[in-house]
């Protein structure tokens, strides 16, 4: 039977994932890890991870899955981790900073009810835009 217990190491990369999420997935804390993470700037049309990381699940056999079950398990972790740290901006999970203020500056001008009512209109369709363009990015990755 194969053994699917987590190592110390496996143990570790996880509970430093879970503390990174948790206590410092916010917007320069984020920007200043993924930075680290991603010096390379991976490009997300060739990265293989981020391929494998979308891929259609049900696709795998379950026998090929519990042949390496402990490989599976560590790669699948350090996938996510880089999928999460390299790549959310060009999947549309996160906004850069200028998307941010672009999206917060749209049509903020006058304090009239009117003029507040047409910049939230005009700030979600610029972030439906945003995201429209990473759907197609993350779509492309899937096939």
């Amino acid at each position: 039977a194969t053994s699917i217990a987590a190592d110390d190491d496996d143990v570790n990369v996880l509970d430093s994932y879970h503390h990174l999420l948790s206590m410092h997935d916010n917007g320069g804390d984020f920007q200043f890890i993924s930075d680290a993470l991603n010096k390379t700037h991976c490009d997300a049309s060739k990265c293989e991870i981020l391929t494998r990381n979308f891929r259609d699940r049900n696709e795998e056999t379950d026998e090929l899955q519990k042949q390496a079950l402990p490989l599976f398990a560590r790669t699948e972790i350090f996938d996510t981790v880089h999928s999460y740290f390299c790549h959310s901006y060009d999947v549309g999970s996160k906004l850069t900073q200028s998307e941010q203020d672009t999206v917060s500056n749209a049509g903020v001008d006058d304090d009239d009810d009117d003029s507040k009512e047409n910049a939230a209109q005009l700030q979600l369709l610029r972030l439906l835009r945003i995201l429209d363009e990473r759907k197609d990015r993350r779509q492309s990755l899937t096939k």
